[in-house]
């Protein structure tokens, strides 16, 4: 994974961002997947993590972050 960069102000605050393209390509696809389901329902976290393979950017992401274990 290559470094996000900052663009700052003259302050020093963050406004905006620079992703590298595979990462924001990611995010597009994270955020299509939860607009679909956005009316679905809700489901409890063992529920979630027991199907969350389904998901492969998701899951790996999950995996990473030591959210669910690794197969």
């Amino acid at each position: 994974m290559e470094a996000v960069e900052y663009i700052v102000g003259k302050g020093g605050e963050r406004k905006a961002v620079i992703l590298p393209i595979e990462e924001y390509e990611e995010l597009i696809e994270d955020l299509r997947v939860i607009a679909e389901r956005r009316e679905e329902g809700t489901v409890l976290l063992e529920e979630f993590k027991s199907n969350i393979w389904y998901y492969p950017n998701l899951y790996r992401k999950m995996i990473h972050q030591k959210i669910v274990p690794c197969p």
